[in-house]
């Protein structure tokens, strides 16, 4: 439901997805209908403006996290991911080894947005993603739980230059020109 109504949202339903939607996700073998695993978090880098790839987790709780990069399917699905027959997944911080500006979604989300210009955007909620290729469109950002319940969150076209800190994104958009609130039909009481 959630995919859908993101895809709904953003461009008339052209196919862009939320990235968090895809958590839990089954992780399907194409060829077998095997169940490889389940999508337990996703590695984003917004420097490149991609979603690189998907950690999942088959089994035991203490395995090792291994990630499945978007080369290796065959397909994102609303419902399932397909892999591609044979791929294997590689460890994680393999995979972040190669890609030094690539983050967790844990460790991203929940940042605060930044304009080149010093105004607070909002704090990084979300990316919507095209699943054929991973290029991050658009950056959805919330601004506290009440403003976020009453306006609902905002979206922001991903920007072209972005710097990744430790606590910060840092954007170079003009933000009264860029984002836009969505009110995900939810309406402020009578009484506001």
């Amino acid at each position: 439901m959630g995919i859908r109504l993101a895809n709904m949202q953003m461009n008339g339903g052209s196919g862009m997805y939320r990235a968090k939607h895809l958590i839990g996700l089954p992780v399907v073998n194409v060829s077998t209908g095997e169940r490889l695993a389940s999508v337990r978090s996703l590695v984003i880098d917004l420097v490149s403006g991609r979603l690189q790839g998907l950690v999942v987790q088959k089994g035991s709780l203490f395995r090792e996290a291994q990630v499945l990069q978007l080369a290796q399917l065959h397909a994102i699905g609303q419902d399932a991911i397909l892999v591609k027959d044979g791929q294997k997944a590689i460890p994680l911080p393999e995979l972040l080894a190669q890609l030094p500006q690539a983050k967790t979604e844990d460790k991203l989300f929940g940042r605060q947005v930044l304009t080149a210009a010093g105004k607070v955007m909002g704090a990084l909620e979300d990316v919507f993603f095209d699943p054929s290729n991973g290029t991050i469109s658009h950056y959805l950002l919330a601004d506290g739980l009440l403003q976020s319940l009453l306006e609902g969150p905002a979206i922001m076209p991903a920007p072209a230059q972005t710097v990744v800190g430790e606590e910060h994104v840092i954007v170079s958009v003009a933000p009264e020109e860029q984002v836009a609130q969505l009110t995900m039909g939810i309406e402020p009481p009578d009484w506001l």
